[in-house]
């Protein structure tokens, strides 16, 4: 899941990493594999972050990190990243 997406350089990196240590926090555990799987990836050199998670089910290649932040028509919506982002947003 590639939703926050930030340009600016070094005080955007820290940023963009204090961002998806929130909302590794904030994720839901049952395995803990959604929390893991936060990471900020550098998209264009200095320029542009990406914060990702890519936690997959078992026997999956699709990350169901969406379907937590989203919800699903059989299971409720468990924010976790945009949460993180409009705090980072308001700092």
């Amino acid at each position: 899941m590639e939703l926050a997406k930030k340009k600016g350089g070094p005080v955007v990196k820290e940023k963009a990493e204090r961002v998806c240590q929130v909302a590794s926090d904030n994720a839901p555990v049952l395995s803990g594999a959604l929390r893991d799987s936060g990471h900020v990836v550098e998209k264009e050199k200095d320029v542009v972050y990406e914060i990702v998670f890519d936690a997959k089910a078992e026997g999956s290649d699709d990350s169901y990190a969406r379907w937590v932040e989203e919800g699903t028509s059989k299971m409720d919506a468990q924010p976790y990243l945009r949460p993180a982002i409009l705090a980072a947003k308001d700092q």
